[in-house]
């Protein structure tokens, strides 16, 4: 979602201020909420395995031959 259409929204409360300055102060205040909720990404991890080999006697489940 754009940030401008949050604008018409928050100008009646922050009358004569200038839009930049509004977008600026929202970018600031959405960050805040993300951070404090837990969904603001600092870094992503990704570990990738290339192989895994497993005997039948590592196996979790047991295997049913029919």
């Amino acid at each position: 979602m754009e940030l401008d259409t949050y604008l018409s929204r928050i100008r009646p409360y922050a009358k004569g201020c200038p839009d930049q300055v509004i977008r600026n102060y929202l970018i600031i205040t959405l960050r805040d909420i993300c951070h404090r909720a837990n969904i603001w990404r600092h870094s992503d991890k990704l570990f990738m395995v290339t192989t895994v080999r497993l005997s039948i006697n590592q196996l979790q489940a047991p295997l049913i031959m029919v």
